[in-house]
Parts: C-alpha cells; sequence; structure tokens
C-alpha cells in the first residue's frame, strides 16, 4: 500500500511539474517521450520481427528450390526407368527362342545331330503368348545333351523345357526336346 502512495505522490508530483513546464517545453518533452517510444518500438518490436519475416522468407525460397531440383531429379528418374523399361521390353521382344537355340547347339557341337527344328506359339491368354520350338536330335551322347541343356537354363531368359521324350540306342540318345518361354505382349 505503501509503494502505492508513493506511486501516486510520484505521479502527482510529475503531473504538477509537468503543467508548471512552458508550452515550448511540454511538446519537447512530449516530442522525446514519443520518440523514445517510437525506438523502443522499432528496436523491440519492427526489428526482430522483420529479421523474423526475412528469415521465413528465404527458408521459403530455398524450400521452393529444393523442392525444383526434386522434381527436376524425379522427373530424370522417371525418364531413366522408363528409357531402362523400354530396353529391357526391347531386349526381351528382341530375343528369339530359335536362334538361341541354334547358338547353343553350335557352341555344345551339336548342330550336324540336329534333324529338325520347328517353331510353335500359343496364346495363353490376352497379354501372354508360349513360344517353343520343338528339336529333334539323333545320336547324342548324355554329356553333350547335359551341356545343351546347362546352356539353355543358364541363359537367363525364362526357358524351360516343356516336353522331353529319349530312346536310348546303346550309349547314344535319341530325343526330341520342346524348349518354352512364355512372353508378355
Amino acid at each position: 500500500m505503501r509503494d502505492r502512495m508513493l506511486n501516486s505522490k510520484f505521479l502527482s508530483g510529475l503531473n504538477d511539474k509537468y503543467h508548471d513546464l512552458t508550452r515550448r517545453e511540454r511538446t519537447a518533452i512530449t516530442v522525446a517521450f514519443t520518440g523514445i517510444a517510437f525506438f523502443l518500438l522499432l528496436y523491440f518490436l519492427y526489428f526482430p520481427l522483420s529479421e523474423k519475416i526475412g528469415y521465413l522468407e528465404s527458408a521459403v525460397k530455398t524450400r521452393e528450390n529444393d523442392l525444383s531440383e526434386l522434381k527436376k531429379i524425379i522427373a530424370q528418374y522417371q525418364r531413366h526407368s522408363n528409357e531402362q523399361r523400354n530396353t529391357e521390353k526391347t531386349a526381351a521382344e528382341s530375343f528369339n527362342l530359335f536362334s538361341s537355340l541354334e547358338k547353343f547347339a553350335t557352341k555344345t557341337g551339336l548342330m550336324d545331330k540336329i534333324d529338325y527344328m520347328k517353331p510353335g506359339t500359343m496364346m495363353l491368354d490376352a497379354s501372354r503368348e508360349e513360344n517353343w520350338v520343338e528339336v529333334k536330335m539323333n545320336q547324342i551322347d548324355l554329356e553333350d545333351f547335359t551341356s545343351y541343356i546347362y546352356h539353355l537354363q543358364t541363359e537367363g531368359k525364362g526357358i524351360y523345357i516343356k516336353r522331353l521324350s529319349m530312346r536310348k540306342e546303346g550309349e547314344l540318345l535319341n530325343l526330341i526336346l520342346q524348349p518354352a518361354i512364355i512372353k508378355s505382349r
């Protein structure tokens, strides 16, 4: 309570002194207090807020630049991915089972033992077809046949043996082999 009285006495004394001043002195004091108040508002309110706004605007610009860079990277990745898919699709489409079987027969030295090679195709459904080649081989030994089958399986193109029939004549085999592959359309 005593503090309140001091404040009240202090303020009332200041108020009395202020009214005792001339009009010119009162105007000067009012202008000085207004200037100090304005400076304090600038220093403690405007400058920190404007600095914070500048920082936020800079952060937004940086994020926008990062976003545009990310969009470029995504577009580049999609182009690369599409090119890779197209390359894989072209490679899959350009794979020819008949020519691959001839190549394997040449590698294993069985080309002269092949009586015939008949290609065939069958649609499995709307998006897939099965391609095969019926190969008849005469007078081959088990080691050569195993080598031929090994080359087919290690090609990595999804070649599988659809049908196999063989007859043994002494140590040699006569066989009909039907390697096949399924292709997507």
